[in-house]
Formats: C-alpha cells, structure tokens, sequence
C-alpha cells in the first residue's frame, strides 16, 4: 500500500526519451542528457539528526576529584558547570552513550558517579568523583534541538503547481514532534475596494495577499532523526522521520493538472493512528490562519476578517471544510480528508494513509466550502479507482507534466553549485506560476507573515521574470505579459495630474505598488517616482522579441509602451539650453541627501530607449502613428544622461555617492542596451570608459570583497553586479564571482528561498539564473552571442535550445576551451510563420570569419557581419548547424558535464557526516 513503492520512474523516463527523439529528429541534434541523473544529483535534500543534552545542578554540593582534591579552578569555574561537563556524555534525552553515564544517576538515585576527561581540558584519564551529601537537591534537566533541520521558513522545501504550493519544515515551536507541511495558494487575497465601508485607503491593508494555514503532522514519539528531498524530476517531495515510537513516511506532492495537494503517508509502530478514526499514534492537523492583513502598523479603521469556521472530520469517511469569510463578501476555504489507501489498508502496528486537501477561492460569490469539498471528494474516487490506475495513474499524470517541462531548456557547467541553483529557479518558477494564472508577486504560493504582500513594481516583478526568456519558459512568463494586457484599460484610469495641471491624454501606468486588479494611482508631478511602467514595458518587449510575436508587439507591447512614454511626453520640458529635460522624478529607493533633481537617469533612460522602440516598431508593424515626430523629437534633443568623473549620476545634482542596491541609474548599460562596449554595437572608447567607471563605482561603493566585489547587500544586487560584468570584456570570472558571492553570502536558503528581514522576496535567485543564463547566451541588440562571458576556468559548457531574441532556439557545446559548434534553431512560437524567412547574427569566440565556418545542412550561405560576427538566413521550423571549418563533431550532441561529485545534491539542509538513510522514499 505504499505509494513510495510506484514505478514512477518509468513514466518519467519515457515520456522524457519520447521528447528527446522528437527533439532530435526536428533539431537535428543528438539529445543524450539523462534527465534523471541531471535533475537527481541537483535536488535538494534535508538530513538532520534531533540532539538532547541533559543538565545536572546540586546544590549544595562537595564536587572533587578522586583523592580529595578540590575541583580546579581552571577546569571548572563553577560547582554546576563541574556537574553538567560531567553529565554532558548523555546527548540524547532517552539514550545514555557509553561513557559510564547510568541511568540510575540519571534519575537522581545514584550517589556518586566516575566518569572520563570530557575533553573540559582534562587528561583523558583523570577520574572525578560527584557527592552528594545528604540534604542536597539534586535537579535534571534537558534541552533539545532540531540539530541541522529547517526550522524557520526560508530554509524549508518547497513545492507547488502554479496556483497550489507549500513548504515542509520542523515545526519551530515542536521541533521535535511536529512537521510542519504549510499551504498557500497564490489568488487569495482581500477585495475591499474604495468606497466599501471596510476600505482604509491603503491596498497593503485592503487588497493583500492572505494566509491559509498548515498541516501538522505530529508523532507520538519523539523525533530522533528525519530527511526529506524534493525530486525536481517529478515536482514532488518524498520523506522519512524516525521517532522513539515508529516511523513515518511520506510522498507530497501538488497535482499540477487536478490542482490538489496529495500527502500519501505511511506510520508504523506507535506512529501508526487508526486508520478510520485518526485515533492513537501521528496526529495530522489543519490549522487554519486568520485572514486578515499582517503588515504592522494597521491604521485605526481597519476592520480585520471574522476568524476562519472549521467544521466536519478528515476522517471516517468525512471532510474537514475550514472556510475563511471575507467583511466585503466572498470567502475562499481549505477542505481536506484522510482515507485508508488502498481502501483497507491497515494492520496493527502499521497504516497506509492518503490525505487530499484542496484551497478554492471565490470572490464576490461564496461558493468555496463547496468547490472545496467536491474537489477533495473527486479525487479521493480518483485515487481509488483501479481501473484509471488509482492514486497511481493520478501520480503518472502529475510526473508526466513534469517530464515534459523540463526539456524546454538545458545548461551545464563545471560549477555544480550553481548549476543546480539554476535548476531549481526552473523548479521554482513552475511552482510559482502557471498559464492563465496570476503573475508571481514576492511570495509566490507560499505565503509567510510580511509587510509586502502585494506586487512592488520597482525591482522586484521585472527582475522575477526576466529568467523566464531565455531558458523559454513562456507560459511562466505569459502570467505577467497577459495579465497586464488584461488590465490596459485600467492602467490609463491610474494616471492622475494635479488639481489645475491639464490632463495626460492617452497615459498608462500605476503606482509603485499594486494589487491583482492593478488599480493603483500615478500621480504625475515633480517628486515622484515614473519608471516602473515604461520598465515593465521592456518585460513585454523581451517576451514578444524572444518568441517573435509580431500580434504581442501590436496590441499589447506598442500600446502599452505607447501610454508610458506619453506620461514623459507630458511630463518634460523645454530647457533654455534647447534641450528636452525631466523635472525632478525618483530613482528607486536612492538616499537622497537634499532630495531628487532634474534628469533622473532612471526616467531619462527610460524614456529614451520608450521612444527608440517605439519609433522601430512603428516601422516595423506599419503603424503611422501621429506621435512619431515627438518620439522623433525625443531622440534628437534629450538632455544627456547626466555623468560626472564617476560615471552615471543618479541625477543631474546627484552623484552616485552613496552605497545602494539598486541599478535603476545604470539603466542604460543595463537591461537597456543604450550605452555599449563593442564598436560593432554602437560602442565607443568614451562609452566603453562610461560602462567601466559607472559599474566600478556603483559596486565599488555598494559592495566589497575585492575586485570581483563579491559580497554585496542584497541578492539583486549580486545579479545585477553579474549581468554588467558580462558586458565587460574580461570579466567573465567576475560575472560568476557575484553569482557564487550571492550563493556563499547566506542571503540564498538552503532551498534557494530568498528573504529580506524574514519577508519573502522571490525576485534574486531567479536573478541569479538570469545572470548565469547571460555569461552563456545573450541576444540583445539583434545578435546572437554564445558564451559570451564564459570565464576561463569553464573550459566546457553545454546550452540545448536555450531562447533568443527573434525567435530562436540556441544550442552550442564548448569543450577543452575552444568552441565545439553552435545550432540555432528557428522556432513557430505563434503557429502561423512555419516556412518564413529570418535573418540570424551570431557571435562566438571561434565561429567565424565566415570563410572559416561551415554548416549542416550544406548550402547556407554564410557571410560576415560587423565585429566578428556572422550572420545567414534561416527558415522557420528549421535548425542549422555550424562549426569551424575542417573540425566537424563525430555527433552534434549534447549531454550534462560530469560535474564535481563532492557538490552534489548541495542545496538543501544535511551533515556532511550524516550518511543517507537507505529507506528513505524515492521516485527515481
């Protein structure tokens, strides 16, 4: 009756082997990754022991060595601190190590007690002596801890299906019965809208993100000692604890089709409850949080949420509905039940067990309780029905999805560490996010107590996404782009001007934070902060570009882009210099000694690069828009971003003089493009100079370490660091010493779970893929450039259909450190280009000049192009292959390096001397 028992891994395997052919017959390209040994030695796996010392005091009491001689000072600086080193061999609250520690002593009935040198400072062999006189007290007492388990949020395994998710951790306040198994879903949030009695004003504390609950699961016995691992091939989470009464294994996974939370667990000896009534052994506990808002300092009027209504039994056949009811109506609910699995299953001393929990969530209606419980009914009949393969079938379908997401995109370098980072930012965006579901704000599904429970639009949303483009994980990214596209209309309500100042025709933004619907005023005035739009704008503009989505760019990127750059069109003002200048705006989050100035190079950057792509998608998509003389205007009288002998200001008073973990005044350098190092790309000796002096200053001031500057304050602050690096010639070892910084600084969890001040921020692990992601591919500028910062000490790297800008899937394998070849791939994304032509740039140290470059199939005519580079036409649906002339491969292949055995299955939360249990559950 164990689920744990299920020959899953046969199903991942073909549907992966599947895939790869089929792969492979379009791509040309020999696929031999071993998808389960990749994924396997990148999960992350937590292995702790629980340690309990036992504490003696006497008082009063004769403490002396054998022969009478008094304790010595510098062995012992008290008579209970001689006690406690002595009784110290007992590190378990229940088991006494061998060290002549009895039990009897242990209970306060033994007189006197030998022991050896406990390593105090003592000789091995000196010998002591404990009396106790008559009259004495005698007190014991214990302290236990998880050992190396998570206790604590951001150090927690993870798991989710887009929309459900959860985390696994010890219990903080149990650590040592209780596992904690808690439960989010990503659209629960309150709806009070302006006007509503219960409205303060505020959307931290109308329209947050709200909490569901937990799981318990709490032994009987003590735990001594547990692991659990995510298997990143099947989205699952498989896990053991021993106890002093039995043991408890498990599988947790979230559906990702039937959207539910499935717990299939196993409980033996005293841990095994009756399998009908709950009754005797483990206990597993809904505990459900109120809904309400936890930012602190709650205004006056507001009204919290009547607390959650539980009612029903999880067991005997029953359902546990707890429903959480909203003041504005609405309410959404959690419904769970636990069967005997299979049906029967259930001996004395052992229970097979499946709980099945659902979160619905309904707003205005009321329907929650409902769906809820219907939910978790469905597919309890689903798991016990044979005929569709049971729990089994429904576990297949779930690992199948799995199977099929990851071949999307592919990496491997020498560095295990953080190639298995990258591969659980994959992990964690499908956890995350799914098609047709809302965007990922800073917590994703799983939610935790934080004075950010909303969507921060100055950092936090366009860095999250910017990974999804190149590793092609565009459903993830359609959560944002097709979202907002949703709310377009909404966008051009939020612009507001002063009383007096004449309104922005055809303006579109939103505040610096937003809810779901996006209804956030942007006042437009002197002071304020204006950038964010036109920088989500770029997101847009990414995903459009990466899938060569000419519809994207019409009806969403354009219009969009279009309404944000007439709030600048509005906004500025003719200088006396000729010149068109932004009164003062603000730079994110920059100090400010005296406040902003004109010219903020966050906005001005912005709003040049807003009417560049603008004035080349006008060209591009025929539009004959009545604004293109003023995007025109723009570009030939902007003000200068302001500079100084630094680099780039922040403004045209502020010098960058302060340390800050934002990169909004280097916009231009980067995600921007404007300002470029190589000839080929517009660059300059002075623009080159410009690049070096900003990045030198801005990490130079904000972050220390050495050169590579690799220790700074915050996460994106190393992914930023990187991404700039991976610009600059030379300074590949420091685009990866800043990934390596972020990962070794203890700011990225053992899950790679990212926090700041304990409040969830999701946005710099996947940060940190994106930066990876660039040293080995970049596409900005209409080239295509392959292992592009690749630092010298990574003589092999391997992508396969990695995504570039213009539609294109890129593979390449470098070995020995030359470059081995390089196949691009032009890809139908859209489904309506099959059979067109596209023109394709490629740069790669080694591929070229074009003379020197051959191609499979024969036949492409190959030229050279500006820098180095080559460049060919290519047809939709096919793959091209090149390579230096007279070095064609045996096989155009790809495969994972072998990688550094000592690193793997780094992440996650284990001792190094612990050795693996070989029981644990497993589904590969």
């Amino acid at each position: 009756g164990e689920l744990i028992m299920a020959p899953l891994s046969v199903v991942s395997v073909v549907a992966l082997c599947v895939l790869g052919q089929l792969a492979s017959a379009r791509a040309q390209i020999v696929d031999n990754i071993n998808w389960p040994a990749y994924l396997a030695r990148q999960d992350p796996v937590w292995r702790w022991q629980n340690a309990c010392t036992r504490g003696y005091t006497i008082y009063p009491s004769t403490i002396r060595r054998d022969g009478g001689a008094p304790c010595a000072v510098h062995n012992c600086t008290s008579a209970a601190t001689c006690v406690e080193e002595a009784a110290a061999m007992c590190d378990r609250c229940s088991t006494c190590l061998s060290f002549g520690l009895s039990p009897m002593w242990r209970a306060g009935t033994l007189p006197q007690l030998y022991t050896h040198g406990n390593g105090s400072g003592m000789a091995p062999d000196d010998q002591w002596t404990l009396y106790v006189k008559g009259g004495d007290s005698l007190t014991n007492h214990s302290s236990c801890s998880a050992g190396n388990a998570a206790t604590v949020w951001e150090d927690a395994a993870f798991y989710g299906n887009g929309l459900l998710g959860g985390l696994v951790l010890l219990d903080g306040q149990d650590p040592m019965h209780t596992l904690r198994l808690q439960l989010g879903r990503t659209d629960v949030a309150d709806h009070r809208d302006a006007g509503s009695p219960y409205a303060t004003g505020n959307p931290m504390f109308d329209k947050p993100r709200l909490p569901v609950g937990s799981l318990g699961l709490t032994a009987a016995g003590a735990i001594t000692d547990g692991e659990y691992r995510i298997h990143l091939l099947n989205g699952s989470i498989t896990g053991r604890l021993a106890t002093s009464k039995g043991t408890i294994t498990f599988v947790l996974f979230a559906h990702y089709t039937e959207l539910a939370v499935i717990l299939q667990w196993n409980a033996t000896g005293g841990e095994a409850p009756d399998p009908a009534t709950g009754e005797g052994g483990a206990v597993l506990q809904f505990v459900a949080l109120p809904g309400n808002s936890t930012r602190h300092s709650a205004p006056a009027s507001y009204k919290t949420n009547p607390l959650p209504a539980c009612a029903g039994s999880q067991w005997g056949g029953d359902t546990e509905v707890c429903t959480q009811a909203l003041l504005v109506g609405g309410n959404y609910a959690t419904a769970l039940a636990t069967r005997p699995w299979p049906a029967g299953a259930g001996s004395a001393g052992s229970s097979s067990l499946l709980t099945v929990v659902h979160i619905a969530n309904d707003y205005p209606a009321d329907s929650s309780p409902q769906t809820a419980a219907q939910t978790v009914k469905l597919l309890h009949a689903a798991a016990a029905e044979q005929q569709g393969g049971g729990l089994y079938g429904l576990y297949a379908s779930h690992s199948a999805w799995w199977a099929a997401f990851w071949p999307e995109s592919f990496l491997s370098i020498p560095d295990t560490v953080t190639e298995g980072m990258v591969a659980l930012q994959q992990y964690k965006y499908a956890c995350a996010a799914r098609a047709g579901g809302p965007a990922i704000d800073l917590m994703g599904p799983w939610w935790q107590q934080s004075g950010w429970e909303l969507y921060w639009w100055d950092m936090n949303v366009p860095v999250t996404y910017w990974a999804t483009y190149s590793a092609r994980r565009f459903d993830i990214a359609g959560t944002l782009s097709w979202w907002l596209e949703d709310h377009l209309v909404t966008m051009q309500h939020n612009i507001a001007v002063p009383a007096g100042k004449p309104n922005i025709t055809g303006g579109s933004g939103f505040g610096s934070i937003t809810s779901f619907d996006m209804i956030a005023t942007m006042l437009i005035e002197p002071g304020q902060q204006l950038g964010n739009p036109p920088w989500i704008a770029h997101n847009l503009y990414l995903h459009a570009r990466y899938t060569a989505n000419t519809t994207m760019l019409r009806e969403l990127v354009f219009p969009f882009l279009r309404g944000t750059i007439n709030v600048y069109l509005a906004f500025s003002v003719n200088g006396t210099d000729g010149l068109i200048h932004l009164p003062p705006t603000a730079s994110p989050e920059y100090p400010y000694p005296h406040g902003p100035a004109n010219d903020t190079n966050y906005d001005m950057m912005l709003f040049k690069w807003g009417a560049t792509t603008l004035l080349k998608l006008a060209a591009e998509l025929d539009i004959p828009d009545p604004l293109i003389p003023r995007w025109n205007d723009v570009i030939k009288r902007l003000a200068p971003f302001p500079t100084n002998e630094y680099g780039y200001m922040v403004d045209s008073v502020n010098g960058f003089n302060t340390p800050h973990r934002h990169f909004s005044h280097l916009f231009a350098i980067y995600p921007l493009h404007l300002t470029t190092w190589d000839d080929a790309d517009g660059g300059t000796p002075e623009s080159r100079s410009l690049i070096q002096r900003s990045v030198d200053r801005w990490t130079g001031l904000t972050c220390t370490g050495g050169p590579q500057h690799d220790l700074c304050p915050n996460g994106f602050t190393f992914d930023g660091a990187s991404s700039m690096s991976a610009l600059i010639p030379g300074r590949g070892a420091a685009a990866t010493g800043n990934i390596t910084g972020f990962i070794v600084s203890g700011q990225m969890h053992a899950s790679t779970l990212y926090s700041e001040g304990h409040q969830p921020c999701f946005e710099s692990p996947p940060g940190s893929a994106n930066a990876l992601q660039e040293i080995l591919l970049q596409s900005w500028g209409g080239k295509v450039r392959v292992f592009p910062a690749v630092p010298p000490a990574w003589a092999d790297a391997v992508i396969h259909r990695m995504g570039a800008e213009g539609g294109f899937a890129v593979s390449a394998v470098r070995a020995g450190g030359k470059l081995i070849w390089v196949g691009i791939e032009a890809v139908d994304y859209t489904h309506d280009s099959t059979g067109t032509i596209r023109p394709v740039v490629v740069l790669a140290d080694g591929l070229g000049p074009a003379s020197n470059v051959e191609t499979e199939p024969a036949g492409i005519v190959v030229k050279d192009s500006a820098g180095g580079a080559i460049a060919f036409n290519i047809t939709v649906g096919q793959t091209v292959l090149l390579y230096p002339a007279g070095a064609r491969p045996a096989q155009f292949s790809v495969a994972e390096l072998p990688g550094e055995a000592a690193d793997f299955n780094y992440w996650g939360k284990h001792s190094t001397d612990m050795p693996e249990a070989t029981v644990l559950p497993r589904l590969h």
